[in-house]
């Protein structure tokens, strides 16, 4: 089984550092995820399913590269948030399924992969991945994330009425106020401290109706059905600078930021880094031993 974290220091890990620049690249490739599947359905007539073929192509480079490569990485992020939006979209407008049931499958779904991770591996940190089979579970992880995400997001904004600028600035906020929460007691060495696990999967899957909601908000005229006569309400309109346009901007940002991490290598795992995750994974007890507030762990400090 290969390494994907030397086991000896001597080599980086496959996945970045949590820095600022991780969570803006992640919420502008939600973004695309939204506008980006809402332009391929528009183009492609039926044929989104082609796309699966690309995300197979970035993924299956993700898997033989031999160390964290921010644009091999970062394009599958973007690529798997297209596909999640893809996977629900078809199950809710294709097929039929209704938000109220999909989402609720999608929670279960994600809590299965949670579940069947920590019972095969002992962890779910984001850092603790140094072989192909935690790799591999994290990109399942992280596509359930997406599904469960966009159905959530769907969900409130038909259930509760929610307009693009609404959703946003709720899902904003708590998307926020988890990172909050998690980062600033443990910056602060408080006593009490968030589970760092919880804490990184939480964000990652609130930034998910975030971003989309976002993305709909630049491309979309309306978050509801309306007469032309009598025009948009002001809580539903957006900005209607249509899919392609909005996927274009975010997108040229992604990739700027990304020649950014290429460039100047500030999330990668040194040696150092590596060692220090394997001691904390491998020597002391899992990190995930509460679900909620905890005292501040003595395991790996990020999910």
């Amino acid at each position: 089984m290969a390494c994907l974290c030397d086991q000896t220091g001597a080599s980086e890990c496959k996945v970045p550092k949590l820095t600022p620049l991780f969570w803006i690249i992640k919420v502008l490739a939600t973004t695309i995820g939204e506008s980006g599947a809402d332009a391929l359905s528009q183009e492609l007539n039926g044929l989104e399913w082609i796309f699966l073929l690309f995300f197979a192509i970035a993924l299956l480079a993700q898997f033989l590269a031999p160390r964290y490569i921010p644009v091999i990485y970062w394009s599958n992020v973007v690529l798997v948030s297209v596909v999640g939006t893809l996977v629900t979209d078809l199950l809710t407008d294709t097929i039929g399924v209704t938000l109220w049931a999909t989402t609720p499958v999608a929670a279960l779904v994600l809590g299965a992969v949670f579940a069947l991770w920590f019972r095969f591996e002992g962890t779910l940190a984001m850092h603790s991945i140094y072989t192909t089979r935690r790799e591999a579970w994290y990109w399942l992880t992280v596509l359930a994330t997406f599904i469960l995400g966009t159905a959530l997001g769907d969900l409130l904004m038909d259930a509760g009425a929610l307009g693009f600028y609404p959703a946003t600035i709720l899902f904003g906020c708590l998307f926020v106020l988890v990172l909050v929460l998690d980062g600033v007691p443990r910056i602060m060495q408080l006593k009490w401290q968030m589970n760092p696990v919880l804490g990184f999967w939480a964000a990652y899957v609130l930034s998910r109706p975030f971003g989309a909601s976002a993305g709909d908000f630049l491309s979309m005229e309306c978050a509801e059905d309306f007469d032309p006569e009598f025009g948009c309400d002001e809580d539903m309109a957006g900005l209607d600078l249509g899919p392609g346009i909005t996927s274009a901007i975010f997108g040229s940002v992604i990739i700027v930021l990304v020649m950014v991490l290429s460039v100047k290598r500030i999330d990668r795992m040194v040696p150092e880094d590596a060692q220090e995750v394997r001691n904390k994974v491998d020597g002391e007890v899992p990190e995930v031993q509460t679900i909620g507030v905890s005292p501040a762990p003595t395991t790996l400090a990020r999910g």
